[in-house]
This record gives C-alpha cells, sequence and structure tokens, in this order.
C-alpha cells in the first residue's frame, strides 16, 4: 500500500466538494487504496457515510481551495 499525504487527502475532499467526484489524485492509487482514502477523510470527520460534507471538512475545504483540480 502507498503512503498517502495529508496533501492527498485534502486535495481528495476539495475535488469532491468543488466538482463532485474525487478526481485525477486518486488514479495512481488501487480500489483497495482509494476504499482507505475514503474511509480516512470519514474518520476525520470531514465527510459523513453517505459522503455529505460536514461543517469541518467545509473548512478545510475553504481554507484548501487552490488544490482543485478538474
Amino acid at each position: 500500500m502507498k503512503k498517502i499525504s495529508e496533501k492527498t487527502l485534502t486535495t481528495a475532499l476539495v475535488n469532491f466538494r468543488c466538482v463532485g467526484y474525487f478526481g485525477r489524485c486518486l488514479r495512481p492509487f488501487s480500489l483497495s487504496e482509494r476504499s482507505g482514502i475514503v474511509d480516512t477523510i470519514i474518520s476525520r470527520g470531514w465527510m459523513t457515510e453517505d459522503l455529505a460534507v460536514t461543517p469541518a471538512g467545509d473548512a478545510i475545504v475553504k481554507k484548501n481551495l487552490h488544490l482543485c483540480q478538474y
């Protein structure tokens, strides 16, 4: 399993909130690694189980809008 950086987690969250999908930041990862990334985002409280961005996640997105990819 590849090491998942903070930037990857933040970029995935920003992409999901702004574009509607996780985007190209997750392309280098396998399906199980992508699942682990989403689970990590959920465990940090940035998203709920049904993939709704929480207020804590919204604060992260607002601070990191420059990371948005499409």
